[in-house]
């Protein structure tokens, strides 16, 4: 996983989680995230709704599904 707005892995209240497989099959994200109302917004929600969570994240922080701004529809 090089791109992603979703951790690699992360601990959350006390498990832990791979949201990134999110990605390739929406069913293999944990429903806690649904749950809790997390809303794609990772950085700021595992602080504050879980303040001893952490997480490894993707190293460029961009969502692979959405389009890049300057590609004006060609690849």
């Amino acid at each position: 996983m090089i791109a992603g707005t979703k951790p690699i892995v992360c601990r959350y209240k006390g498990s832990i989680y791979f949201p990134c497989m999110g990605y390739y099959n929406r069913t293999w994200e944990n429903p806690i995230f649904q749950k809790d109302r997390f809303r794609r917004i990772y950085p700021r929600n595992l602080k504050r709704k879980a303040p001893d969570s952490w997480a490894i994240w993707p190293l460029v922080y961009q969502d692979p599904t959405a389009r890049s701004a300057g590609t004006n529809g060609r690849e």
